[in-house]
């Protein structure tokens, strides 16, 4: 956009300094006006891989390391990219929790490997848990596993006199261990469904009892 403007000058010197001093300013909030409308008003959809980081974290209590990270091409409750992901990495020794930590922001720092058609050439260059942990939830043709648990296990619904029972609360307010006592997990010796002082439910889970 461009803006033209012109000012007349009165004739006496009185006139001429008011109307300099007018057009000054005029200047002045009109280049910031046209500032302010030429800014691109509309950002990507997708947050620069400069903002994607992975951090390894270990659990209190707990030997194994874990992985937490943003998943780019994933989105959040919110529909934005950048769902928050945790995953095992299979490993409890730190030198080696840190190298899998660097593989993955090898591939976050880096949109091109961002695509589920990348899967074969980056099993080639990063570790197994690494690959697993970006690469399954995007995996083109991945079949749902509740589909597949239906075509398996038909389970009774309401039509059937059964009810489902759903746990809300927040972080540590017992969900778990009211699942652990609902299917008989052993204090002592069982330690499924996991629970700590940290966040360790954080995926879909689905536990199946048969009738006795």
């Amino acid at each position: 956009m461009q803006w033209r403007v012109r000012v007349l000058a009165g004739q006496d010197n009185a006139s001429s300094r008011c109307s300099t001093l007018f057009q000054f300013f005029l200047t002045i909030s009109l280049a910031a006006l046209c500032i302010r409308y030429n800014k691109p008003q509309h950002t990507e959809n997708i947050m620069p891989p400069s903002r994607y980081t992975a951090s390894k974290t270990q659990a209190q209590g707990r030997p194994g390391w874990t992985i937490s990270f943003r998943h780019p091409l994933r989105t959040d409750t919110k529909g934005k990219p950048g769902l928050k992901m945790r995953r095992g990495l299979g490993t409890t020794d730190a030198d080696e929790a840190e190298r899998l930590t660097a593989e993955m922001n090898s591939i976050l720092s880096d949109s091109s490997w961002w695509s589920a058609a990348k899967r074969s050439e980056a099993e080639r260059t990063f570790s197994a848990p690494i690959t697993a942990a970006f690469y399954n939830e995007i995996q083109a043709g991945r079949p749902d596993p509740w589909t597949v648990r239906d075509e398996h296990i038909n389970l009774p619904s309401a039509e059937d006199d059964y009810a489902r029972v759903l746990f809300v609360g927040t972080t540590g307010a017992g969900k778990t261990s009211l699942l652990r006592h609902v299917i008989g997990s052993d204090p002592d010796e069982d330690r499924f469904p996991s629970t700590s002082t940290a966040k360790t439910t954080v995926s879909d889970i689905e536990v199946v009892l048969a009738e006795c």
